[in-house]
């Protein structure tokens, strides 16, 4: 009986071995495809002629099987045969050593244009031909053809947007792409990463961009991401692959707006013009030159200056807090405004409040619902303590009133005070402390201010330890942490606050 048992088992044994063999053999050699794959690529063709620098990664996602993906930054000069060659050489590396179970991505950059490398021969020839036909040209310093997000052509500068433009929906066409999205840019605020290809979406930050996509609608997060934001009217459309009535208007448009002299900068798309004016001073000016060559249905933002404007709505009540502010004199470094709300940057806590005097005589601003005032820009999206200095939110009415809590508890910055507005409903401190030594202190301050109910959170720096509370006349301190320490800190802020009152 146990022969026969052993029997079968060495039996079972050799077809389950059989069967590994079977299945390894179908798939890379490596347990780490996905990484190792690309990494063998990387050291294939590092040492080939015409090959600056590879870069390889990928995921592993299961034995024997997972996705690589390579950046090829190639010689700039290269003839166009050459960089066939290259790329024909790259595509059937991938193809040879795909076996069923690893596959390929990739980008190959030549002379500023990134292209996308695929293990067929056919997609790369099509690219490769739609890039001859823009590579050699002066009118264009480079760009990006991807097969999942379109075409974006690098304008050498303004007065090439156009030309960029039409060409990017060429190049889209010839590689066998949509034209949904075609882009052109110029003057960008991004340099190439450290391997030579474009950081990123360089049309992200240039200052001059087209495109045939509201996806690249700058400072409308509620037309580019309409699913980041719920909105009250329909989100505007435009047809894909604009024919040539739809061309001709964005080129008129775009023409129009670089037109006038004060404007530096915009971005055009089907439903949307973002113009950037070259001071804060020209900016009504501006708009009320550049409103009417815009037609009906399609939303009009002009910034400039130290003035910053984001969403589609009615900026007047906004416009009147800022021309208020900008009355005093003081010295603000930048004004970020929305339809319900405007931030401001400002050297120190004396300018704030300044600022919240201007805001609070400006009177009843219908539908403001947020003033925000910070010591740097980061400090304007705050919703927990900055890294540095201070940050101030409250409705307009309170701003005032808050900031002077800022003031009082200044010797805990870094610091967040944030009074109820039309997104929270609760106020909350964010304070710290350099140690328990300073929870006296910190006690006399904030216990006069009549802030009952306000939740805060106190960051201890000697040990990174947090404590959470609620003010009243007895602090209410949470009991997040049950450890010896935590235990003495609370004990230590209970007894501050119980001294102080």
């Amino acid at each position: 009986m146990s022969r026969g048992i052993r029997g079968v088992g060495r039996s079972v044994a050799a077809v389950v071995a059989a069967a590994v063999v079977i299945a390894v053999s179908g798939c890379t050699n490596h347990l780490d495809a996905g990484t190792d794959g690309a990494d063998e690529f990387a050291a294939h063709f590092r040492s080939v002629d015409g090959v600056q620098r590879v870069r390889g990664g990928g995921t592993n996602d299961l034995p024997f099987s997972g996705s690589a993906m390579v950046r090829v930054v190639l010689d700039d000069g290269l003839s166009d045969d050459d960089l066939t060659a290259l790329v024909d050489d790259m595509g059937e590396y991938m193809a040879t050593h795909s076996n069923g179970s690893l596959s390929w991505s990739g980008t190959a950059t030549v002379d500023g244009w990134t292209l996308p490398l695929v293990a067929k021969r056919t997609p790369n020839h099509r690219v490769l031909g739609a890039l001859e036909q823009v590579r050699h040209d002066d009118r264009f310093a480079g760009g990006e053809i991807d097969r999942s997000s379109g075409v974006a052509i690098h304008a050498a500068g303004p007065t090439d947007l156009v030309a960029a433009w039409d060409a990017a929906r060429t190049v889209a066409r010839t590689a066998g792409l949509s034209a949904d999205r075609a882009v052109s840019y110029a003057d960008p605020e991004t340099d190439p990463d450290a391997d030579g290809a474009a950081s990123a979406t360089p049309e992200a930050t240039a200052r001059w961009v087209l495109s045939s996509s509201d996806a690249d609608a700058r400072d409308f997060p509620e037309i580019a991401r309409p699913e980041a934001r719920a909105r009250q009217t329909p989100r505007p459309t435009a047809e894909p692959d604009a024919g040539p009535a739809d061309a001709d208007e964005l080129r008129t448009r775009v023409a129009r707006v670089m037109a006038d002299p004060d404007v530096d900068g915009a971005v055009v798309t089907p439903t949307t013009v973002s113009v950037r004016a070259t001071t804060a001073a020209a900016q009504r000016d501006v708009r009320d030159r550049v409103a009417p060559k815009v037609p009906d249905g399609v939303a009009l933002l002009v910034s400039g200056g130290d003035v910053h404007r984001t969403g589609a709505g009615d900026y007047s009540q906004t416009d009147r807090i800022a021309d208020a502010v900008a009355r005093t004199g003081t010295s603000v470094s930048r004004v970020e405004a929305t339809p319900t709300g405007v931030g401001f940057v400002v050297s120190d806590l004396a300018a704030a409040e300044t600022v919240a005097r201007a805001v609070r005589a400006t009177g009843d601003v219908k539908g403001v619902e947020r003033i925000v005032i910070a010591s740097d820009v980061d400090g304007l999206d705050a919703f927990r303590q900055p890294r540095a200095g201070f940050a101030v939110v409250a409705a307009p009415g309170a701003i005032e009133r808050a900031v002077a809590v800022s003031t009082a508890l200044s010797s805990s910055a870094p610091t967040l005070v944030e009074f109820p507005t039309g997104r929270a409903v609760d106020t909350e401190l964010w304070l710290s402390a350099q140690s328990t030594a300073d929870f006296p202190a910190l006690a006399r301050a904030l216990r006069p201010l009549g802030l009952d109910g306000a939740r805060t959170q106190i960051r201890i720096d000697d040990d990174g330890s947090v404590l959470n509370c609620t003010i009243g006349d007895t602090l209410e301190v949470s009991r997040a942490g049950e450890d010896d320490q935590d235990r003495r800190n609370r004990a230590a802020l209970q007894d501050a606050w119980r001294a102080a009152g």
